[in-house]
């Protein structure tokens, strides 16, 4: 693994960059407000967005799908329901180069030829003298905006990034040993460090833990297909099972045709519930103990607001003054510590009196939080980016790196955060739309933040769900009301749910598996097997699902299962189902893709899968839908 702390940040690149030489290159430069002053982005010309072909299916949520350019003979053949994006690995001279080494043309000519104005391009860069081959291609006559570079390499793609802001980075993990959290949040760390928003791991590393823990910290996962796993419908939907939001592949079609497997209301990931200030219409508002009873009833995450006192502490109040949830009166940025003191947050968000709580300062959270894996969502509510230092301290003393994000409405306050304190992730709070998105993506990917939408704007959700999820932007919204109103978002596809109602999840299911050591006759789409549930609360049950796809092995089946709750239908992960008798049909008769189990909680639907996911040495192509 690199040593993140070897990356250059980027910003001192920049700084080295003539601005004659900037618009030379025909390209606009823009002014990204930070600390210091105002910082120059590469804003291309060309900024508009390739339409992704948007296929049909009824899963919600859909991973995202990738291909990779290997060999001559798939030159010419994309068409229909082509992939949104496209993996082009390229040499120190800029030719796109295959499976075997072989060079299938020279970037720009397969780009104008194959890809301009379909597909996404990813280039794929291995060593320095690739990097810098791209750099001079780009700033003398490739100036391409929509695109991303991905490397293995963690310094080369900081290098690349630093000098080409405007685009997107993807690291490439699919060699690395992530055996621990360790090893998962030094991901996060150096894919931030490298001014990456996409991590993109291997089938094997992919379990939805890992797929979780990466994206709970706000870094997309893509998954890379195993060869053996080319083609198949069954390994296709365990890698959906697994909540990535991307799947890399040859045979993209065969993906397609795994989606329009699913049912209605199908659904491809668990949501992250993100706490609104704890829980702030039942408990005081952005207090340590509303926010704790907001972890017990289910919240993965707790968002809290940050203000700064007089003598410069970091102080958890949304608002300005402490007026409307405390019994005092006075602006926060007015009176010391010793001063807030005195005073308790006494209301909820609603304005109810409840039993009065401390004003907790921003240590005080992370001292609550200290190694219980809960992320804190911390938005950053001055504009004064002079407080991160402080804020800096206090995460450095708690070690508290790998349970941070910051959001903030401000851009000049999210490129400070990305200067000043680059391994922590940042997330954008605009009021979304379409048009926002399209005229400030650059200046998101030069700061290395994703967005976290406002669900006002929901009317371009299908526009989120496209364009950029095909960009490596997860579907973050905020803030849902009524317990009603995060099933129905859940059920929908919404990954990262900001809410007032965190305490409204505590009963649904947070996580799924197949049960084994089950034995069946014969296994059928549709029959009955079990599943255990765990509940966002922690609570674990076993239920019956419903098969949803099956894999003969032999004398055992994968089965990836169903399990439908309210709204929506979720799935397992592949488990094993041995036969009972020996003389079941090899390859489970005329339907061998597998077993889909549906359990009914409240008139909904949710589907897991049977098998683990490890046995995939099995022929190819042998999960077709009859």
């Amino acid at each position: 693994m690199q040593n993140a702390e070897s990356i250059p940040q980027g910003r001192e690149r920049m700084k080295s960059i003539p601005k004659k030489a900037i618009g030379a290159l025909g390209l606009a430069v823009v002014m990204v407000g930070c600390g210091g002053g105002l910082l120059p982005v590469w804003a291309m010309t060309d900024a508009s967005m390739i339409e992704t072909t948007i296929v049909e299916s009824e899963l919600a949520g859909a991973p995202t799908v990738v291909t990779r350019l290997e060999r001559e003979e798939q030159l010419g053949s994309y068409a229909g329901d082509i992939p949104a994006s496209i993996i082009l690995r390229v040499d120190a001279a800029c030719n796109v180069v295959g499976e075997d080494g072989a060079v299938l043309g020279a970037l720009t000519d397969i780009y104008a030829d194959e890809i301009a104005g379909l597909m996404i391009p990813i280039v794929e860069i291995e060593d320095e003298a690739a990097a810098e081959a791209l750099i001079g291609l780009w700033k003398s006559e490739w100036s391409i905006s929509d695109m991303a570079v991905m490397s293995s390499d963690a310094q080369v793609l900081a290098n690349v990034r630093s000098e080409l802001t405007g685009i997107r980075g993807i690291y490439d993990v699919t060699g690395q040993t992530l055996s621990d959290e360790a090893a998962l949040y030094e991901v996060v760390r150096t894919a931030t460090l490298s001014m990456a928003n996409v991590v993109l791991l291997s089938e094997a590393q992919s379990e939805p833990e890992t797929v979780a823990y990466l994206q709970g910290r706000f870094k997309t996962v893509w998954t890379q297909l195993d060869e053996a796993s080319e083609g198949d419908i069954f390994s296709v939907q365990n890698v959906v099972a697994s909540g990535t939001y991307g799947i890399v592949c040859e045979d993209y079609r065969d993906v397609y045709a795994a989606y329009r497997e699913y049912p209605e209301r199908a659904v491809s990931r668990i949501s992250l519930n993100i706490a609104h200030r704890g829980l702030p219409m039942t408990t005081a508002e952005n207090s340590v103990a509303g926010a704790q009873a907001a972890v017990d009833a289910g919240a993965s995450h707790i968002e809290i607001d940050v203000q700064f006192s007089k003598d410069g502490v970091p102080i958890i109040m949304h608002d300005g003054t402490i007026d409307r949830t405390t019994n005092g009166t006075g602006t926060v940025s007015e009176m010391t510590l010793e001063e807030l003191g005195q005073y308790q947050i006494t209301k909820t968000y609603g304005g109810a009196e409840v039993p009065p709580q401390p004003i907790p300062t921003f240590e005080d959270f992370l001292k609550a939080f200290d190694g219980t894996g809960v992320v804190i969502v911390c938005e950053i509510k001055t504009s004064d980016t002079d407080v991160l230092p402080a804020i800096a301290a206090a995460v450095e003393e708690y070690d508290f790196w790998d349970q941070l994000v910051f959001i903030s409405f401000d851009l000049n306050m999210l490129a400070a955060a990305h200067e000043q304190l680059p391994q922590v992730p940042t997330a954008a709070l605009p009021n979304f739309r379409r048009v926002d998105f399209d005229a400030n993506v650059v200046r998101y990917n030069a700061m290395n933040t994703v967005v976290d939408a406002t669900i006002g704007d929901m009317g371009d959700k299908d526009y989120y769900d496209s364009m950029m999820k095909d960009r490596g932007y997860m579907s973050f919204f905020w803030t849902y009301g009524a317990g009603q109103d995060c099933v129905a978002a859940m059920a929908s596809g919404v990954y990262g749910l900001t809410n007032n109602a965190a305490s409204a999840f505590g009963e649904r299911v947070g996580a799924l598996a197949g049960v084994e050591g089950q034995t069946m006759e014969k296994l059928v789409r549709g029959a009955r097997v079990r599943i255990r549930i765990k509940s966002y609360a922690g609570d674990e049950s076993e239920v019956n699902g419903t098969i949803f796809n099956f894999r003969d092995c032999g004398d055992y089946a994968e089965v990836i299962a169903a399990y439908t709750e309210a709204e929506d239908v979720l799935f397992t992960r592949a488990f094993r189902v041995d036969y009972a008798k020996a003389d079941v049909p090899a390859g489970g008769g005329e339907n061998n893709t597998g077993l889909i189990i549906g359990c009914c909680v409240g008139g909904a639907v949710v589907l897991a899968a049977i098998g683990v996911g490890i046995f995939f040495a099995v022929k190819k192509k042998n999960s077709r839908k009859s």
